[in-house]
């Protein structure tokens, strides 16, 4: 996605181009600044203001605010320290060389204070479990939702990989997507076991040079799904596919994945069951190497795959279980509006409701975001995201009836300033489900966003801490990777640290930010997919782990 702010420039510029005085003088006559005002300690330097002016601005989408300030008031400073990325429309960076062309530029973005105005202080309007109400558009931002870029060096390329162009002051950047090794075990189908030979054979020979290569074992024949997958665990599978052969022309083959590597916000599916025939392997044999490319990442080919394969379904089951793989494999390759698109057709499949209600929320999470970024609408998306998580909020399931809310916190925190609707979805999160590590890392979140409202002198950060480490300790029994503890970690010691006024303290909270945000890259290096909302938070941890 396109970036557009430098933000090491605009730190630079606050910093070089106005006293402390002058950015707390901002802030007092910025109505959309002012509840920062308090939290500016009198003796804080123009470094520590600059700081949270910055991400203050970043999180409620008002950078275009203080770039019209800083332009208007020091011409110079803002020709000097360009604050946008040299990959933004020509048509509106000013240039280097023209005062008039500042000054044009200035006038341009003058109008965005205009826009940005919320249109009147209307509730949020939660819709019930069961209905979807229309979304009051004005209490969405009608910027984009900006993400933090490190520094000029950085190159994002397209799909899952991405290459980082280092200088000498970088931290350590994530890494591309880790190679996937996958397991597959194939059990003797019951009443033709020259068929799954054949299909071990045609999976030998397709992956021959296949690197790493495809390890594929034979197990004696299984006869449900339970002894299919502990076989499959006992064999540390990702992959088990067995089977039934009812006649010479009909075989039933149930696909089991075992670790499905998405993910935690997204659901993944446990099995597929197709019906093929005994005699003729070569629609058994795809359907295989689609699962099998899903497995691996290579997600855009199991999407090609898994769309042609439908056309050819047996049945109701078959048909939606491949179309949920399918939009699966959309969303992690970043094709967001066609993965919305492909879970729609799963919703009239009753067993795959809820999770495709959750699914397509996510995806629209990540799509809004992307557009926010591009400066186009979203509204409408994130509306209808609201209305697929309170959908998949009435699944059977408590943990996914956890997750939508977990799913649907994010939209509040993120896009909107409606909190306690926030806050609430996380704590039904965790009644539900109190095992849930995102549960309380999505509590913490919501946390840090209210403290940082209040004045320091008011702020507790304890119960963010202490609903961290609960996270943190969850997820290492449940051998999980989760970033987002230290991001938010991370987040906390930077706010610790503005707050503190003893210098050698204030320097141990941005040590312990700087560790805690190296400590992101080092665990997304671990994450095979990586969405948009998972690209924000690469970008800011790489900002700030400086």
């Amino acid at each position: 996605m396109a970036a557009t702010y430098n933000w090491p420039n605009i730190r630079a510029l606050l910093i070089a181009g106005f006293t402390e005085d002058e950015l707390r003088q901002f802030c007092f006559d910025t109505p959309e600044f002012k509840p920062l005002y308090p939290q500016l300690a009198r003796s804080s330097s123009a470094a520590d203001i600059a700081d949270q002016l910055i991400e203050y601005a970043d999180q409620k989408l008002k950078t275009e605010l203080l770039l019209v300030w800083a332009a208007e008031k020091n011409l110079a400073r803002f020709e000097e320290h360009q604050p946008y990325q040299s990959n933004v429309n020509p048509a509106l960076l000013p240039s280097s060389t023209g005062g008039g062309e500042i000054q044009q530029f200035v006038a341009e973005l003058a109008q965005v204070r205009a826009m940005e105005q919320p249109e009147g202080e209307r509730p949020l309007v939660v819709p019930s479990p069961t209905q979807a109400v229309p979304f009051p558009v004005g209490r969405f931002h009608s910027t984009r939702f900006h993400i933090l870029l490190s520094v000029t060096g950085v190159v994002l390329v397209g799909g899952l990989g991405w290459i980082m162009i280092l200088f000498v002051f970088l931290p350590t950047p994530p890494i591309t997507s880790p190679v996937l090794t996958t397991t597959v075990v194939i059990a003797s189908f019951v009443n033709c076991p020259d068929a799954s030979t054949k299909v071990i054979q045609e999976l030998e020979t397709n992956y021959a040079e296949l690197k790493p290569s495809l390890q594929i074992k034979n197990l004696a024949g299984v006869s449900n799904s339970q002894e299919a997958r502990q076989q499959g665990k006992r064999s540390s599978a990702d992959l088990i596919i067995w089977g039934e052969c009812v006649s010479a022309n009909q075989l039933t083959m149930y696909l089991e994945i075992l670790t499905a590597r998405g993910p935690d916000e997204v659901v993944e599916l446990q099995s597929v069951t197709a019906q093929t025939s005994a005699l003729d392997l070569d629609r058994a044999n795809r359907l295989s190497r689609a699962v099998i490319n899903y497995l691996q990442g290579n997600y855009k080919d199991a999407a090609d795959n898994l769309r042609i394969l439908q056309g050819e379904a047996r049945s109701e089951q078959e048909q939606a279980e491949l179309a949920f793989l399918q939009a699966n494999s959309l969303l992690f390759a970043e094709s967001y509006e066609a993965a919305r698109t492909t879970y729609t057709a799963t919703l009239t499949y009753a067993p795959l409701k809820t999770l495709a209600y959750n699914n397509r929320g996510v995806a629209s999470i990540n799509w809004a975001y992307m557009l926010s970024e591009n400066n186009q609408p979203y509204e409408q998306i994130l509306q209808a995201a609201i209305n697929d998580l309170t959908e998949a909020t009435t699944a059977v399931e408590p943990h996914l009836r956890s997750l939508a809310y977990i799913n649907r916190s994010t939209i509040y925190y993120l896009f909107t300033t409606e909190y306690a609707q926030a806050l609430a979805d996380c704590e039904q999160a965790i009644t539900l489900a109190s095992t849930e590590p995102l549960g309380y890392v999505c509590q913490a979140a919501v946390r840090y966003q209210l403290l940082k409202q209040s004045p320091c002198d008011q702020a507790n950060p304890t119960p963010i801490r202490e609903d961290l480490v609960m996270a943190e300790t969850m997820a290492k029994a449940q051998q999980r990777n989760l970033p987002d503890v230290f991001f938010w970690r991370g987040y906390l010691s930077l706010r610790q640290g503005q707050c503190n006024q003893d210098p050698s303290e204030k320097q141990i909270y941005k040590q312990e930010a700087k560790d805690n945000f190296q400590k992101v890259l080092d665990l997304v290096n671990q994450q095979w997919i990586k969405l948009a909302l998972d690209q924000r938070l690469i970008d800011i941890s790489t900002f700030y782990a400086n």
